[in-house]
């Protein structure tokens, strides 16, 4: 294979000779002789290291073997403008092509988008993987990155802007029926709520709208916890899970009547959680009808963390009120604390009352810390305590999709001014979250399997990671793997029942694609 520039003919006296062959000058480099005992003679072993440029005949197109017999030839410093780099990153698009393959995404798209469907995924990965959405920005990860667009082809920053102009509503619509008809309807369905909300430069956007920030309400994931909620549920036939602080008096109870008999047993372990748990019947209030299921679940590593944050909440009120002593009652009347009672000398004369001592309520303070580490989870169906905060936990899932959507892919603002482009990066952002929720719940699986948290198994980190596995464009022009998987690659890969045999052979038909667009 030629190399895309130029070199002098070298100009050795001997074994250098030239041969024309239908009208092209080839280079020929002499770098052996073979002795024939039987004819007494020898044979020069020769081979082509290049070609003669047609417009100067000192210069000469050189191949793989110039730079395999002069490897000390001086090179061009610069080489010609290139769209795609001599390295390209390739470990994340293999997951996420993965993934893709997996929903059948790439055929769904492709129904839907038509010839730009390798654009949309290669802006919904752009998404994943840089955790940006901003159009000016994709050609440079297109540039060092493997694409799903035919021919691997780099659009620019205004094709991005005119293709998403191009995104009609109808089809995001249809995408999400087809999405939606193909999940199993005969699956148990989860409803956890969460909001957010998104900046954005309205212009002509209709779906923009002023709206109350986090700073103006309060969102609460342990659930709604009031008689009427739970009475709708139990009325409509919902079951419900909620979490419960373990400083609420109907659980605080029921962890002190029950404190000592499961923290210590290792048959109550929920080793991937580091926890211990049981399960215990009880009514959520005074006229509930029903028993419910509390599962109470107690962390040495939660007890350490909130006593000390106790301690140190206590030790700060005590040298406040310390240095309040002397003050006038008028002053500290407006404080209140569980943890201290005030108690104030009384002038005889004038009446007036100051601070003179401060006592430590140690009962409070003794249960509080015989609280620490314990938290709950009320069902309304029978499950094991293990189950029941593995659903809790889920909801981890649409947490996380809010917040992926927000911080890991960029979508904090969305950068366009009109409604067809925000109705098109919300569609590309749909897809993201679907392929990026995948990869979460494969990490999190394979930290299941392995009984234990790595902290290269979060999505951020193993995508960097895999991101170090990198195809390297060789001399003669082909993309090869730089380097072996490393085992750390191997144990995120294995997430996705993929090997370093697996990638090994991708990467082989990589540098194959990438070889036949530039010949």
């Amino acid at each position: 294979m030629y190399l895309d520039f130029r070199v002098e003919i070298p100009q050795q006296k001997s074994g250098i000779s030239k041969k024309k062959i239908k009208g092209t000058t080839y280079i020929y480099y002499e770098h052996g002789r073979k002795y024939y005992a039987d004819r007494q003679y020898t044979v020069p072993q020769c081979t082509t290291i290049g070609k003669a440029c047609e417009d100067d005949p000192a210069m000469m197109i050189p191949n793989g073997n110039y730079l395999k017999f002069f490897p000390d030839a001086e090179l061009p410093e610069e080489l010609p403008a290139s769209t795609r780099s001599g390295c390209l990153k390739i470990g994340a698009y293999l997951v996420i092509k993965k993934v893709m393959k997996y929903y059948r995404l790439d055929e769904k798209i492709g129904e839907i988008i038509g010839k730009d469907a390798g654009l949309f995924l290669d802006l919904a990965a752009y998404s994943i993987v840089t955790e940006n959405n901003a159009a000016q920005y994709y050609p440079d990860y297109a540039y060092n990155h493997p694409l799903f667009t035919t021919g691997m082809k780099v659009y620019s920053d205004s094709k991005v802007s005119s293709f998403l102009r191009d995104i009609s509503r109808s089809d995001s619509i249809k995408f999400q029926n087809d999405w939606n008809k193909s999940r199993d309807h005969r699956e148990k369905i989860y409803i956890s709520y969460d909001s957010t909300n998104k900046h954005c430069q309205a212009g002509d956007i209709e779906i923009a709208e002023y709206g109350h920030e986090k700073d103006k309400q309060f969102i609460l994931d342990r659930g709604y916890f009031s008689e009427s909620n739970i009475r709708f549920m139990d009325r409509n036939g919902f079951e419900f899970i909620l979490m419960v602080k373990g400083c609420r008096e109907l659980v605080s109870s029921l962890i002190l009547r029950h404190r000592g008999e499961f923290e210590d047993e290792w048959e109550n372990a929920i080793p991937y959680y580091d926890v211990n748990g049981m399960t215990a019947k009880a009514r959520l209030f005074k006229t509930d009808e029903k028993e419910r299921y509390f599962h109470i679940y107690y962390s040495d590593y939660r007890k350490a963390k909130e006593r000390a944050r106790l301690q140190l909440l206590i030790r700060e009120q005590k040298e406040l009120l310390e240095s309040l002593k002397g003050t006038a009652q008028e002053k500290t009347s407006g404080w209140k604390s569980p943890y201290f009672d005030l108690i104030y000398h009384t002038e005889k004369e004038t009446g007036k009352k100051t601070l003179q001592f401060i006592r430590e309520r140690q009962d409070v303070i003794s249960r509080e810390i015989k609280l620490c580490g314990y938290f709950c989870i009320i069902t309304s169906a029978d499950m094991k305590a293990e189950a029941a905060l593995d659903l809790y936990k889920s909801r981890d899932c649409s947490e996380k999709l809010f917040r992926g959507d927000k911080s890991y892919l960029g979508e904090k603002s969305m950068r366009v001014y009109q409604d067809e482009p925000v109705h098109s990066k919300i569609f590309i952002e749909f897809v993201a979250l679907i392929v990026r929720n995948k990869i979460y719940t494969c990490l999190k699986d394979r930290m299941k399997e392995l009984h234990k948290k790595k902290n290269y198994m979060t999505v951020p980190a193993a995508l960097k990671e895999l991101d170090k596995i990198e195809l390297i464009r060789q001399a003669d022009g082909v993309y090869r793997l730089d380097h072996a998987v490393t085992a750390t690659q191997k144990d995120i890969l294995l997430a996705f029942n993929l090997t370093a045999a697996s990638v090994k052979k991708e990467a082989g038909e990589l540098g194959k694609q990438l070889s036949a667009l530039t010949n």
